[in-house]
C-alpha cells in the first residue's frame, strides 16, 4: 500500500480501517443473497458481528481495552441486525433454515448474537506470548 494512503487510513485500529471489515462482510452477504434469495448462509451473521472486535484484536498488540471491544462488539451485532433486517424487508432471505421454528429471519438475529459474543470473547482474549495483567493482583 502507498504510504500516502497509509497515512490517509490512519493507524491500525483506525475507525476507517477496522470498519472495512465487517463492511466488506455485509456487502458479500448483500451481493451473495441478491445473486440467489433462495440459499441461505447461514454464517454470514456470525462473521458479520463478530469481525469488528476480532479485528480490533489483531490489530493492537498487548492488553486492549475491554470497554472499547464490548463497544465494538455491540456495533458490530447492530451492523449484523440492521443487515439482517434489511435483506428480510428486501425479501432476500427465502431460503432454508435450520431452525424448527421461526424461519431465517431468526435464525440470522441468533447467529449475530452468536457472533457478538464470540467476537467479544476472542477480542478480549490476551495476545500471544503475553500474560493477563497483574495489576491489583497481591503479591507475597
Amino acid at each position: 500500500m502507498p504510504t500516502r494512503v497509509r497515512h490517509l487510513l490512519g493507524p491500525p485500529t483506525s475507525p476507517i480501517r477496522l470498519a472495512a471489515y465487517p463492511l466488506g462482510v455485509a456487502a458479500l452477504w448483500g451481493v451473495l443473497a441478491l445473486l440467489d434469495p433462495t440459499k441461505t448462509y447461514h454464517l454470514a451473521p456470525v462473521f458479520l458481528a463478530a469481525a469488528l472486535p476480532i479485528a480490533y484484536r489483531a490489530r493492537t498488540e498487548g492488553a486492549v481495552v475491554s470497554s472499547t471491544v464490548l463497544l465494538l462488539a455491540a456495533g458490530g451485532l447492530a451492523l449484523a441486525l440492521a443487515v439482517t433486517g434489511l435483506l428480510a424487508m428486501s425479501a432476500l432471505l427465502a431460503g432454508p433454515s435450520l431452525l424448527p421454528r421461526g424461519g431465517v429471519v431468526a435464525e440470522s438475529v441468533l447467529g449475530a448474537v452468536a457472533g457478538g459474543l464470540l467476537g467479544a470473547a476472542i477480542g478480549l482474549w490476551p495476545a500471544r506470548g503475553r500474560q493477563p495483567s497483574s495489576a491489583g493482583k497481591i503479591t507475597p
